[in-house]
């Protein structure tokens, strides 16, 4: 027999309720009482129709969002009351929640029956949470701060006229009655696109950012301002809105958001990145009804101002305009007296220049007459004189008196030659004389140049 045998025939054989009875006695031997221990709470189930509340009680990295160790937490239907008293008694109320840091008296045990390792709930610090909570949302506005986003949608312009409103609430609630009652009794045609949200517990933060992400896929025009605004209720309730998810998508959204929570005292994370945040829904309505009443008489101002101008630029031109009439009849009848004059010295020199040209032409034509003779006469030697001239110069070159001359005119075929190329031998030719004439036959034709 080897010694693995002898071992097997010696060992004892353990079930699994001893083992997980020993593992038991050595826990509470290790942690006999009660214990405080610090985690996150993830996995939060708090069921209505459950006695147990049962999550995860995790620990993380100090410098990373990752679990580094993690243990199953449960409360007890008989001490599930007591710890909600101490926590709405506190003097920041909160509720239970998924991601807050919390320190909790337990106690360290194991369950036989299943295995299974767990912390047992009986009290809880508020104290420690509010703390941590206070730190966390801080170190959320603190990144918000350097990022720029406290003041982005701030430094939005606000419409003029924020007649067309987005709003996010919980449909028939009466936050939801309050808003819209006192934008109706405005008298202004608000309309009103509304997204039905939960306001408090764990969706708040899904819902909201649906909702915002909704309204920025809108046309632009369709809204002019986001209202995000929930009823009164306890401070534990706005915790939800210090969510820095929820605070980066209303920080870039492209318009106005103006919030109203319903609480005279605390500030949330939300109410810090909004353009404008308000105690009560009642309040944020008559903001937005007072800015389009304030454009609404600025109309009526400008109308009237409009007017007095008008009436002033009206009363001015007709002041201007019967100055200038009565100007324009003083000129008038100075012109026309200027005129008169004008035409009267005009006429008188027209007269005594008309009655010196007539004297002249008298004058003129006088001399005329008496000179006429003379000039004719002169005139009629002057033209005999060139006749006679001209009729001595047609004597001398006419035909007649230079055949007297002695030259001829060579005729052929009844007209004169003027070239011996005109004519070809055996051409009869006629050759008028100044007595007579001569018959002839050409025999040669000989054409020199002019030279």
């Amino acid at each position: 027999m080897n010694n693995s045998d002898s071992i097997l025939d010696r060992e004892r054989v353990y079930t699994i309720y001893e083992i997980n009875s020993a593992v038991q006695r050595l826990i509470r031997q290790e942690f006999p009482g009660y214990v405080w221990v610090c985690g996150e709470i993830q996995d939060l189930r708090i069921p209505k129709n459950k006695k147990h509340i049962h999550f995860n009680l995790v620990q993380k990295h100090p410098e990373a969002d990752e679990i580094i160790a993690q243990a199953k937490a449960i409360i007890f239907e008989n001490v599930k009351n007591r710890i909600f008293a101490r926590l709405s008694q506190a003097e920041n109320s909160f509720f239970l929640k998924e991601d807050i840091e919390v320190k909790l008296l337990c106690r360290v045990n194991l369950s036989p029956r299943w295995g299974l390792y767990s912390l047992e709930v009986y009290d809880i610090d508020p104290v420690y949470t509010l703390g941590r909570l206070a730190q966390n949302r801080q170190k959320v506005i603190e990144d918000l701060r350097k990022r720029g986003l406290l003041e982005k949608n701030k430094s939005l312009p606000l419409p003029l006229v924020p007649l067309n409103i987005g709003l996010i609430t919980s449909f028939g609630s009466a936050a939801y009655h309050d808003f819209v009652s006192e934008l109706k009794s405005s008298g202004f045609a608000f309309k009103i696109l509304a997204f039905d949200a939960h306001m408090q517990g764990k969706s708040v933060e899904k819902d909201i950012i649906r909702a915002i992400k909704m309204f920025s896929c809108l046309p632009k025009g369709i809204i002019d301002v986001l209202v995000v605004t929930r009823g009164g209720g306890s401070t534990a309730d706005l915790s939800w809105f210090d969510n820095k998810i929820l605070a980066e998508e209303a920080a870039g959204f492209g318009l106005p958001v103006f919030t109203a929570l319903g609480h005279q005292i605390n500030t949330t994370i939300l109410d810090l990145v909004s353009h404008k945040s308000f105690k009560t829904p009642t309040k944020v309505a008559q903001f937005i009804a007072e800015k389009v009443r304030e454009f609404d008489r600025f109309l009526a101002e400008s109308a009237e101002s409009i007017l007095d101008l008008a009436s002033s630029a009206v009363e001015r031109e007709n002041k201007s305009l019967h100055l200038n009439a009565s100007l324009l009849a003083s000129y008038t009848q100075e012109y026309f007296a200027r005129q008169k004059e004008f035409l009267g010295s005009a006429g008188t020199f027209l007269k005594e220049t008309s009655l010196n040209t007539v004297y002249s032409a008298r004058e003129f034509v006088s001399r005329a007459e008496q000179d006429l003779p003379f000039y004719c006469r002169s005139i009629l030697a002057l033209a005999k004189d060139k006749l006679a001239n001209f009729s001595e110069a047609v004597s001398i070159l006419s035909p007649e008196n230079i055949l007297k001359r002695g030259f001829g005119v060579v005729m052929k075929n009844g007209r004169p030659v003027k070239s011996a190329g005109q004519v070809s031998p055996g051409d009869l030719l006629k050759l008028l004389l100044y007595r007579g004439r001569i018959i002839s036959k050409a025999v040669k034709s000989e054409e020199e140049n002019e030279e």
